[in-house]
């Protein structure tokens, strides 16, 4: 997956988790970038069990930071 974006009208029902399940397991570990600062994304991305790591990059002029999750009994529902 490059990216994941919902319509506004769309936020909160459910359709970003639906897409991000469909594309990584739950019980896998993943990693990923999110533009900083982005707080909507960031905080849907930890309710979904990622964490920054510390990593930062700039790409096209857009810093990103990288928010990890790992495999754990919490992961899996």
């Amino acid at each position: 997956m490059y990216v994941l974006y919902a319509y506004a009208g769309f936020h909160g029902s459910g359709v970003g988790a639906a897409l991000l399940n469909a594309v990584i397991d739950n019980a896998s570990p993943a990693a990923l970038w999110v533009a900083d600062p982005n707080p909507r994304a960031q905080a849907f991305y930890r309710k979904h069990g990622f964490f920054a790591d510390g990593a930062v990059k700039t790409d096209d002029s857009v810093r990103e930071l990288r928010m990890v999750r790992a495999i754990n009994a919490a992961n899996i529902r």
